[in-house]
């Protein structure tokens, strides 16, 4: 199950700028740098959760679709075999028949497709490191960043990796990300 975590963000004073005096935040500025990277971390963590999540319920939906179409396909084949056919009309009828098949075969690769775009995510293009999108994951234990060789650490093991090519990316290569010199 996933759970939500608690993040105390600062609050807007009447003047515009932001309180960093609200309850549970640091006084602090210099600690509001940490705070900020682990509310973004535990985003990008729970986002990723939820794609996966997502992915499993998109499984879940095919296998049913599948066992419909199956299901409709045998019956259309009973049906076809046990229809009376008129004799004036047997290859019409024939074909009609014939292309119920073709149709429930459509039907769910369209729908296939359909839940594929719809639970799909984009990534992030970085075109000066790699070029191909890059995706947030975690569970990346036995992982290398392809930039600095550094391996995924603990407690969480995330990096942004490609699912074209299997290149990593550490998050501390990723937070440099916009320099061109970084390769």
């Amino acid at each position: 199950s996933l759970t939500a975590s608690c993040v105390s963000l600062p609050t807007i004073n009447g003047n515009g700028a932001a309180d960093s005096t609200a309850e549970g935040s640091p006084s602090e500025s210099s600690t509001a740098a940490p705070t900020s990277e682990k509310a973004s971390f535990e985003m990008q963590r729970d986002h990723t959760l939820l794609m996966k999540q997502a992915d499993v319920r998109r499984d879940v939906v095919m296998m049913l679709l599948f066992a419909i179409s199956t299901g409709m396909s045998m019956y259309n084949g009973l049906k076809c075999i046990s229809f009376h056919y008129d004799p004036k009309l047997l290859a019409a009828q024939g074909t009609l028949q014939a292309s119920i098949i073709f149709f429930i075969n459509l039907e769910y690769f369209m729908l296939k497709d359909f839940l594929k775009k719809l639970t799909e995510e984009k990534g992030e293009l970085i075109a000066h490191l790699h070029m191909h999108p890059l995706f947030f994951d975690t569970g990346l234990k036995c992982h290398r960043c392809d930039v600095c060789s550094d391996a995924t650490k603990g407690p969480h093991y995330i990096a942004y990796r490609c699912r074209t090519c299997d290149f990593d990316l550490c998050p501390r290569c990723y937070k440099q990300k916009d320099k061109q010199s970084s390769k």
